[in-house]
């Protein structure tokens, strides 16, 4: 018995360990010796790629630095002087927002702006959202119905604003037109000059140019 206890506190000579544990002992040392080069190669590759990121990113963030992130921060600043381009500008803190909160103008853009967001932001989300869901699926004629529901999102916003000007026409436009046919009393109706459907119509307009955007993005996040 002490004699065998004894054999097993002695260590194992690599000659007496089976092939196959001599094998791993050999692939594990291979691979730690191999783990620092590994690495260092990685660092001096890392400078190189970031310099190819940098390059790549460099006209994007010259224009934005140029003519979005500077006009900015300059009319912050100039948000606090009394400036009318000529001359200098005179400093006058906060009496500018003090004159804004008190402007009846103002609260009006806000109502608007809250309910233009209203009017179309549900629609957006779930339209597109529904019309992204649609186009995954395994339905015949799916390719032509991309196209064309992705065709409002290939027009500028010059050319979207000319054609639903023409659309909403209160004499010639097509859906007054087809409107006037169904129900008279819908004829010459006035969509872009009215209080009332001024904002409902450029919603309208907003969603059918935008919906095919919010319904791409939607379509690439499930693929990915």
């Amino acid at each position: 018995m002490i004699s065998r206890s004894a054999n097993q506190n002695l260590p194992i000579k690599n000659e007496d360990r089976p092939v196959g544990a001599q094998t791993q002992q050999t692939q594990s040392s291979a691979r730690l010796r191999a783990a620092p080069v590994r690495r260092v190669n990685e660092l001096g590759r890392a400078p190189h790629k970031n310099r190819t990121a940098y390059l790549f990113l460099a006209p994007y963030l010259v224009i934005f630095t140029l003519f979005l992130l500077l006009p900015a921060i300059a009319g912050f600043a100039i948000s606090f002087t009394d400036w009318r381009i000529l001359g200098d500008p005179a400093w006058v803190g906060l009496k500018n927002f003090d004159s804004m909160f008190h402007d009846n103008m103002f609260w009006q853009a806000f109502r608007n702006t809250l309910s233009f967001t209203g009017l179309t932001v549900p629609v957006l989300v779930a339209g597109g959202l529904g019309l992204a869901v649609l186009l995954n699926a395994n339905l015949r004629g799916r390719t032509i119905a991309r196209t064309v529901i992705f065709i409002p999102y290939a027009i500028m916003v010059i050319v979207v604003g000319v054609l639903w000007r023409w659309i909403y026409d209160q004499n010639f436009g097509l859906l007054n037109y087809y409107l006037g046919s169904i129900f008279p009393a819908l004829h010459n109706m006035p969509w872009l000059t009215s209080v009332q459907n001024a904002l409902p119509a450029v919603a309208l307009t907003t969603i059918w140019w935008q919906i095919c955007r919010k319904s791409r993005k939607s379509c690439m996040k499930r693929r990915a």
